[in-house]
């Protein structure tokens, strides 16, 4: 029963991505990059967002003794359904394929790929660093966008960061509602798409319905392809924090959740101006 509960939650799913789940927004509400439906690499980084080093937490502390941020979770026998489920997808699945697309593709394409589509999600990070009342960093991303979108050849190189120096800048809507005082809710562990909280989920709506792909004319399986081979191109150049996690913590699960609820705290105190635990000097 258990198990076809589960495949009927994942075909109820299958329409959100259909129509357009935007993998870039998903990534500035859980990170800014995706590593996995299990882990985003990200996860473990800077709340800035201006490193893409990880910074690995220890991951032999699953708690939250040392004053990491709370997170509620009342449905963690889902949860822990659904990290088992992205946990197979992601050994079975999604790892084989990355390594087969990254031993075909360059690592040079597949960073041009991978600049081409954070930079067409630029708006979102605009409208939202505008809504938090950021508007220098709206206008760095402002800045950005014009730049890598012509002298960066339609984004495919990110000409503002290695010539300008101009770095991106980490807004989503669940950062802008957090930003407000907004708490994070209850902890989700989505299919395919990973952690997550009520307030991201809500986020990541609004951030996929902020981006002007959203409203490019495609088909359903037009969509699944391009949003398929935007996460496998994310993975293929994004560090595997999961393995790491795996053989590191006692309980992946909760690392995974604590990590998550760190992080995005995080994220938000960088929007507020604060210090975070989760950032170094």
């Amino acid at each position: 029963m258990r198990i076809r509960a589960l495949f009927l939650f994942c075909f109820m799913s299958l329409p959100a991505i259909a129509w357009g789940v935007n993998i870039e927004g998903i990534q500035n509400s859980i990170s800014e990059g995706y590593g996995g439906a299990v882990v985003p690499p990200d996860t473990f980084s800077r709340g800035d967002g201006k490193t893409k080093t990880p910074i690995i937490p220890d991951l032999l502390d699953d708690g939250d003794a040392d004053g990491g941020a709370t997170i509620s979770d009342p449905l963690e026998g889902w949860n822990r359904l659904m990290f088992r489920f992205n946990d197979r997808m992601y050994t079975w699945v999604l790892k084989p394929t990355t390594d087969f697309y990254a031993a075909v593709l360059p690592a040079d394409i597949r960073g041009c790929i991978d600049n081409f589509f954070i930079n067409i999600s630029a708006p979102v990070r605009v409208i939202n660093s505008c809504l938090q009342g950021r508007f220098k960093d709206a206008g760095t991303e402002l800045s950005r966008f014009a730049i890598n979108s012509t002298i960066g050849v339609a984004g495919l190189a990110d000409v503002a960061e290695t010539d300008f120096g101009i770095s991106r800048r980490r807004a989503d809507f669940g950062q802008t509602l957090g930003r407000y005082g907004v708490g994070p809710g209850i902890f989700i562990c989505w299919p395919v798409l990973g952690p997550s909280t009520a307030r991201d989920s809500v986020g990541t709506v609004v951030d996929t319905l902020a981006n002007p792909t959203t409203y490019v004319s495609k088909t359903p399986s037009e969509t699944i392809g391009v949003n398929a081979t935007q996460m496998v191109n994310k993975l293929s150049v994004s560090p595997d924090i999961y393995a790491e996690l795996k053989r590191m913590s006692f309980d992946p699960y909760v690392a995974m959740r604590q990590g998550f609820a760190d992080h995005r705290q995080a994220v938000i105190n960088s929007a507020a101006g604060k210090t975070s635990a989760n950032e170094k000097p």
